[in-house]
């Protein structure tokens, strides 16, 4: 039997979970990133439940409150489209 496997470990990379802020967050330790409310952001690590690292519009990265933003709309594409 042929192997069916076509490559799948390849459409990763073209997934890109995007959040936005609910409520602004002030950076206060080093490694954090500070949030203002409506902007997006490109989440880089949601391993850990309660903080996030996540990418600015400027490419800053750093951690952010997770229950402070929540995942933008997919326009139907299907909210789990990056598992």
């Amino acid at each position: 039997m042929k192997n069916t496997n076509f490559g799948h470990h390849k459409m990763k990379t073209n997934c890109v979970k995007i959040v936005v802020a609910l409520y602004p967050f002030q950076a206060i330790e080093e490694g954090d990133l500070t949030l203002t409310k409506g902007e997006e952001y490109e989440v880089v690590d949601d391993s850990r439940e309660h903080w996030w690292q996540v990418k600015n519009k400027y490419g800053e990265i750093g951690y952010i409150p997770s229950n402070y933003v929540e995942e933008k709309s997919t326009g139907g594409l299907g909210q789990h489209s990056c598992e």
